[in-house]
């Protein structure tokens, strides 16, 4: 197996599934797990984009979430056209997401409580 130059893997199950060996016939067997790697990744992306509308409709206390899915998909479809390349993707996440996503997980979830807070002192008088 050669030596990793890269410190970040795109695919962390692809080089998982390379140190598999099943002797001297069977060595290399991606190829088998597509299917799975597929699978989970349409789970994944399916659910994750289910929240992301169902928590847009709860919000803005809308009646119904179908109609936002169309519009949600553009716009993820278009965000998503933005990198050039994988490469430049994988760089935006190590180096900026990866630094700053906690505090913007942080930061938001106690603005959050605090604007709730507020919210609630208002209501009570």
């Amino acid at each position: 197996m050669p030596y990793p130059h890269n410190r970040e893997y795109f695919l962390p199950i692809y080089q998982l599934a390379r140190i598999i060996h099943f002797g001297r016939f069977f060595q290399r067997l991606e190829s088998a797990f597509l299917f799975i790697w597929a699978a989970s990744a349409l789970l994944y992306l399916s659910s994750a984009f289910f929240f992301i509308v169902y928590i847009f409709k709860k919000t803005f206390k809308l009646a119904y979430y179908r109609p936002l899915i169309v519009p949600f998909a553009l716009i993820i479809f278009s965000l998503s056209l933005i990198p050039e390349n994988v490469m430049h993707t994988v760089t935006l996440d190590t180096e900026y997401f990866g630094n700053i996503s906690w505090l913007i997980a942080f930061g938001f979830t106690i603005s959050l409580l605090v604007v709730a807070r507020i919210v609630k002192k208002k209501t009570e008088r």
